[in-house]
């Protein structure tokens, strides 16, 4: 057990996620916000105790093509889309 504020260094993998925002009949639609959600707190063992971490949310705007990157959205999350800005 460690007693006090301890500085731990982590290494945690790094992915890029992309994709294209589609209506239902497959034609891009831009200006759409996908959020990306971790629902799931992530367990790190380690020498000096136990390091619990829930990442942040993340969103990224689909450009005018429908095309989007997330560089390493949190693990095990959730995606959602909503139009970027209100009709």
């Amino acid at each position: 057990m460690v007693a006090g504020p301890t500085t731990r260094d982590l290494v945690l993998p790094f992915a890029t996620l992309s994709g294209k925002t589609t209506d239902q009949n497959g034609v891009a639609v831009g200006e759409v916000a996908v959020t990306f959600t971790d629902n799931n707190y992530h367990f790190f063992p380690g020498d000096l105790g136990n390091t619990y971490i829930l990442y942040p949310s993340s969103t990224v705007t689909s450009d005018a093509n429908g095309d989007y990157e997330a560089a390493s959205p949190p693990p095990c999350s959730t995606a959602s889309a909503s139009p970027a800005r209100p009709a």
